[in-house]
């Protein structure tokens, strides 16, 4: 899965679309699916289901998706990494 350019992200297991239909659309990436990790999967989903909270709460935010991150984080600055952290210890990371 691929982000937008110039996100300095350039490649992610998930994403998400926050003002897709009515409650925003969590993304993952479909290699994913086949590492057999519920874990990954749940961390995954918990992580961009926090980025749509915070963008969804906080639209007109200059700091959208970031209001309750981590900002000296120096791989994921964004409040998924925050939510990521409170129910799993870290962020996502692949098993293996």
């Amino acid at each position: 899965m691929r982000h937008p350019p110039n996100s300095g992200v350039p490649e992610a297991w998930g994403s998400s679309q926050p003002f897709s239909g009515p409650h925003g659309r969590v993304l993952i990436a479909s290699e994913a699916w086949s590492m057999q990790s519920p874990e990954f999967l749940f961390s995954l989903y918990a992580h961009e289901l926090g980025n749509i909270l915070d963008i969804r709460l906080n639209p007109d935010s200059a700091n959208r998706g970031y209001t309750y991150g981590f900002p000296n984080d120096p791989e994921d600055k964004d409040t998924g990494n925050a939510i990521d952290r409170c129910m799993f210890g870290s962020s996502p990371r692949p098993p293996g």
